[in-house]
């Protein structure tokens, strides 16, 4: 999602954006919504929601690792089948 998807979902949530990192303005929203702020941190060890908007991007912000759009990972295979994420070729 780019920066500019996320302000204007952030706006529609009366959420000020000004030159906030994109893990920030997720952390907002995750916030406006009722939800533990907890994008790109170390929650993500304990997180059992697979099925949040965010949930790989943010296992790739917590490991500092690029996805592409198929979901790859480009770090050892031991991490990424911790969160079922598909080797980087």
């Amino acid at each position: 999602m780019s920066r500019r998807e996320l302000v204007a979902m952030a706006r529609l949530k009366s959420i000020v954006v000004r030159n906030h990192s994109k893990a920030n303005i997720i952390r907002a929203i995750q916030r406006a919504d009722g939800n533990d702020d907890c994008f790109g941190t170390d929650k993500v060890d304990q997180c059992n929601q697979k099925d949040c908007l965010w949930y790989e991007h943010c296992v790739a912000a917590y490991l500092n690792i690029l996805i592409k759009p198929k979901t790859y990972c480009k770090t050892k295979e031991d991490v990424c089948n911790k969160y079922n994420l598909l080797p980087f070729i």
